[in-house]
């Protein structure tokens, strides 16, 4: 649920994106896969590769999410526990967390927490992640701000709540004191540089979304945040992509194509799409750049690029053990 309406706009407003982006594309500066075949040209055996590939991936996100589910369940005991709240109150809370399927019993079990001790404010925040009401959400937000103003979570809800309802100004004030009152915490950073990039005051926001990535690069452990490792990669990569999409906005492509660099890597480390989408738009800019000079610059960056997706995935089969010696194929895009 978080940053529901600041990061939907990064996504899809500006530029119609597709949910599933692709680097391949039709023009004459199409991207290929990694065998360096166009899809359709796959083999069988390609297949079937890339098949086992994508299989492997989705059971290593399997044991990373149980991992950090665990880190989650641990830390927040400890922190139920620091705050004084009655032991019943946190073994209610916890038979909630973990009732998945039953969504009545669910909702009902964390009132029955709120009951056991209403300074625990956690059943607040989870029966307002989960309301369909936005009015209701909010209220749910607010008490838990009230039950507990140390913690970031709830306003950080809140202040995305509040943009759904188009209460800009409930939102931009609720997001600078974020920063207020947590200096360390990326996401108030963050959502000012959302605000300001709806309002076009896109300086503002690339400022903004860079101190948000600063701040992220410092979060070194998961605390009462509950930013977890995979999380805290995914929201830096959100900055980075809304850097991009300003410096797109204000017509700076050089910029664009010089901040896309670092972005890229990072994506590609963590296996991010987001780099599809930046890649997809610095092709059709290239495309359309009329300065050859300019044109045969941006083609090098986009080769670049390319040639980084496949050093990273080289580096991931290597720490893999998949291989211990990786001849990268490359073919770089030519500037006809």
């Amino acid at each position: 649920m978080k940053k529901i309406l600041l990061v939907s706009f990064v996504l899809c407003s500006f530029y119609g994106f597709s949910a599933k982006a692709s680097v391949q594309r039709s023009s004459s500066l199409k991207s290929e896969n990694k065998a360096g075949k166009n899809i359709g040209e796959m083999t069988i055996k390609d297949t079937i590769k890339e098949i086992s590939e994508n299989d492997g991936k989705r059971f290593e996100e399997m044991d990373l999410e149980k991992k950090e589910k665990k880190e989650i369940m641990d830390l927040t005991l400890k922190e139920l526990t620091e705050l004084g709240i009655n032991k019943k109150s946190i073994e209610t809370t916890f038979k909630a967390m973990e009732e998945e399927k039953d969504y009545e019993k669910r909702r009902k079990l964390f009132l029955q927490a709120i009951e056991e001790d209403k300074k625990n404010y956690l059943p607040y925040y989870y029966l307002a992640q989960e309301a369909d009401n936005i009015k209701v959400a909010m209220e749910y937000y607010k008490d838990a701000i009230k039950a507990n103003p140390k913690n970031p979570m709830a306003y950080t809800n809140l202040v995305a709540r509040y943009g759904q309802a188009g209460m800009k100004k409930e939102q931009l004030e609720l997001a600078k004191k974020m920063i207020t009152l947590f200096p360390e915490f990326p996401e108030g950073y963050y959502s000012i540089a959302a605000i300001d990039f709806q309002n076009k005051n896109y300086s503002d926001s690339i400022k903004y979304a860079e101190l948000a990535i600063e701040k992220y690069d410092k979060m070194k452990k998961m605390d009462y945040s509950y930013v977890t490792e995979s999380a805290k990669n995914r929201y830096k990569a959100d900055a980075y992509y809304l850097v991009f999409l300003n410096y797109i906005q204000m017509k700076k492509y050089d910029e664009a194509f010089e901040g896309s660099k670092e972005a890229y890597i990072f994506m590609a480390q963590h296996d991010n799409d987001l780099r599809f989408q930046i890649y997809n738009m610095l092709v059709d800019i290239t495309e359309e750049m009329k300065d050859k000079a300019k044109y045969k610059k941006y083609i090098s960056n986009l080769n670049g690029l390319r040639f980084a997706e496949e050093l990273v995935k080289a580096h991931n089969e290597i720490k893999s053990g998949k291989t211990s010696n990786k001849v990268i194929k490359f073919s770089p895009l030519k500037a006809d």
